[in-house]
C-alpha cells in the first residue's frame, strides 16, 4: 500500500511520495514525514542522500519495535518533547514515541490524529483529529475534547460548545497569546482557537480559491500547513505558501479583558486599532491582509559567472537557486556587511 518509493544518493535521486513533516536533527540531517509511503527518512543535507530510518517505506501496518522493523500507516507530524520524537499516526489512530532506536505507541487518540503541536511551558500537546482538536499531557495519561461538537463535519465559529471544523491538519501554538492557528483544511480556512475566551475565529472566506488580500476577502485551497517563525505566520496550500504577522492575527480576536491595544502589521501596512472597552479613536489604513511569498523573482545566477546584482525593494523577497553564497549588503547608512548564505531548498529565501 506505499507509493512511489526511492532512496538516492544526491538531491535527484530520491523518490518521496507525500512529505507531510520534517524535524532537523542536526546541521547535516533531516527527518522526514514520508505519509504516502508509510515512513520517516533521514535526509543528508550537504549531499541530498536519503536512508530509510524507519517504518516499512513500502507497505502499510501497525508495529512496534526496532525502528527498521517498526510499521505505520500515513504517519503525519512529527515533533521533539525533549526527550523523544512524537509521530502522529493517523491511520492506526495513535501517537507513536521514536527514541534512537526503537518506536512504541505513546497514546491511541481517536479520530485519525494528523498535526500537533507543544506548549513547551505547560507541557501541553495539541493535536488535531479528524473534525476537531484534542489536548494531551506530557506528564499524565489524559486526553480532552476542546469542542464539544467534533463527532461530524461542518463549519461554525464561536464558542467551543458550537464550533465546527472540517478536517483540520496543520496547527501552531502562540503561546504568549494562548493562541491555536489551525489550518482547516476540507473548510479553505484558517482557524483562531482563542485558549483564554474559548472562541473560535476565521479567516478568509471558506470559498476554495487562491487569492490573497484582507482576512474577510481572502480564498484559500485545502491549506494542510501552518507555522509562526519570529513574528511571521506562514500557511502552505498546494504548491504556495502565504505570509501575514502574528499580530495582525491576534487583532482578528478583537476585545480582551487585559488587551487594550493592539498593532496589527504586514508588509506593505500597518493598522493600528484601540480595544478599550469604550473606544476613544480609531486609525486605520488598510485591513491586515494574507499575502503570497515570495513577493518578487527568482534570482537567476548567469552561466558561467558567480555573482548577480540584485536589487530588493523594501518588505520584498527573493528566492535563489540552491547553493552557497556570499552575500555583500549595502545598509541604508553606507555600511557594508558580508555574510554566507546556504540555500538547501526553494523558497522565500532573502528579504530585505
Amino acid at each position: 500500500m506505499g507509493g512511489t518509493y526511492q532512496e538516492g544518493f544526491n538531491a535527484y535521486g530520491a523518490i518521496f511520495e507525500k512529505i507531510t513533516s520534517f524535524f532537523q536533527v542536526t546541521k547535516e540531517k533531516l527527518i522526514v514525514v514520508d505519509s504516502g509511503n508509510h515512513c520517516l527518512r533521514l535526509v543528508y543535507i550537504g549531499s541530498g542522500r536519503t536512508e530509510r530510518y524507519t517504518g516499512m517505506c513500502t507497505s502499510a501496518g501497525f508495529k512496534d519495535g526496532p525502528l527498521l522493523q517498526a510499521k505505520f500507516y500515513y504517519p503525519g507530524d512529527i515533533l521533539s518533547d525533549g526527550n523523544r520524537f512524537l509521530i502522529t499516526d493517523s491511520g492506526n489512530g495513535a501517537i507513536r514515541a521514536m527514541t534512537n532506536s526503537s518506536i512504541s505507541t505513546w497514546r491511541k487518540v481517536n479520530g485519525e490524529p494528523r498535526g500537533m503541536t507543544l506548549d513547551k511551558v505547560s507541557g501541553v500537546i495539541y493535536v488535531t483529529v479528524r473534525h476537531g482538536i484534542v489536548r494531551m499531557y506530557l506528564d499524565r495519561d489524559v486526553t480532552e475534547r476542546l469542542f464539544s461538537s467534533d463527532t461530524r463535519a461542518g463549519f461554525r465559529d464561536g464558542d467551543f460548545s458550537v464550533a465546527h471544523f472540517n478536517h483540520p491538519t496543520g496547527i501552531a501554538i502562540l503561546p504568549d497569546d494562548d493562541i491555536l492557528l489551525v489550518a482547516d483544511t476540507k473548510n479553505h480556512r484558517v482557524r483562531i482557537v482563542d485558549l483564554r475566551t474559548r472562541v473560535v475565529y476565521s479567516i478568509c472566506t471558506g470559498q476554495p480559491g487562491n487569492g490573497p488580500g484582507n482576512f474577510d476577502e481572502c480564498y484559500l485551497y485545502e491549506p494542510e500547513a501552518v507555522t509562526a517563525i519570529d513574528s511571521e505566520v506562514y500557511i502552505g496550500q498546494k504548491t504556495q505558501i502565504w505570509q501575514t504577522t502574528i499580530r495582525a492575527l491576534v487583532g482578528v480576536l478583537g476585545k480582551r479583558p487585559d488587551r487594550t491595544t493592539t498593532t496589527f502589521t504586514t508588509k506593505s501596512t500597518v493598522t493600528t486599532t484601540t480595544l478599550a472597552t469604550t473606544p476613544t479613536s480609531t486609525t486605520t489604513t488598510e485591513k491586515p491582509r494574507m499575502e503570497r511569498c515570495p513577493t518578487t523573482r527568482t534570482v537567476a545566477i548567469p552561466q558561467g559567472s558567480s555573482t548577480a546584482d540584485v536589487n530588493i525593494s523594501p518588505g520584498h523577497m527573493v528566492a535563489l537557486p540552491v547553493g552557497r553564497y556570499n552575500i555583500s549588503i549595502t545598509l541604508n547608512n553606507g555600511r557594508r556587511c558580508a555574510v554566507t548564505l546556504k540555500i538547501i531548498t526553494g523558497g522565500c529565501m532573502f528579504r530585505n
